[in-house]
């Protein structure tokens, strides 16, 4: 028999695809390599945070307890702050303002602002804050209070669990530390979601591909 004829027979029957299942192989670990790479790379993109003026320290300090009202409030921020949009205003504890002038940035620490304020007397001053990063432009707010001259009443109440709260800056302004809230950002949840999808569209495409390949004609040789 010619040799040309039974050499193209074996190539349709099947019997010359011996490389047929190491193609398949690596199908099969580059889709699973892609469905690993969006379950990896898309919660870790999500995590990552940008750029806020944060608030880290004040003077005086979240509640702090003074015998005498400051007349200067200094805040101490994560990242330089853009004079544009960033300010701090003081209030008293029935909310009146007691700040004389808008909050200034320290021109030569672009990551401290102060305010000057004027006390009346109030046993109790919140300060609101709010920033703009000089970084990357994202908003970021809070506040924290302290104390002047505060009656023994107030001052065990200041202390009870109820009123003492946290000290990191998730609290509120009538709690300790400072509150802060971030104007942007991507929902981690939803992010993760997709990832999560992606390894089982992934997976599921490396099924249908193994099951198509193992209903091949060529599949059993």
């Amino acid at each position: 028999m010619d040799p040309f004829f039974i050499t193209h027979r074996r190539f349709f029957s099947g019997s010359m695809t011996s490389t047929t299942p190491s193609r398949q192989i690596r199908w099969m670990l580059c889709l699973l390599f892609c469905s690993i790479a969006v379950v990896l790379v898309l919660p870790s993109i999500a995590l990552a945070s940008p750029a806020h003026a944060e608030y880290m320290s004040s003077d005086p300090a979240a509640n702090a307890m003074l015998t005498k009202a400051p007349t200067t409030i200094t805040i101490h921020f994560s990242e330089q702050v853009n004079p544009m949009g960033s300010d701090i205003l003081v209030s008293d504890v029935d909310g009146k303002s007691v700040s004389t002038a808008a909050g200034q940035v320290d021109r030569s620490d672009l990551k401290t602002m102060t305010v000057t304020m004027k006390s009346d007397q109030s046993e109790v001053y919140v300060v609101d804050w709010h920033t703009v990063s000089a970084v990357e432009g994202h908003h970021d707010a809070g506040s924290f209070r302290f104390f002047v001259n505060i009656s023994s009443m107030l001052k065990g109440m200041v202390g009870s669990p109820s009123m003492s709260g946290s000290s990191t800056p998730s609290t509120g302004a009538m709690s300790s530390g400072s509150s802060s809230s971030s104007s942007s950002g991507v929902p981690v949840g939803i992010t993760v979601l997709i990832g999560v999808l992606g390894l089982v569209i992934g997976g599921v495409a490396v099924f249908a591909f193994v099951r198509r390949s193992g209903s091949s004609p060529n599949a059993g040789g």
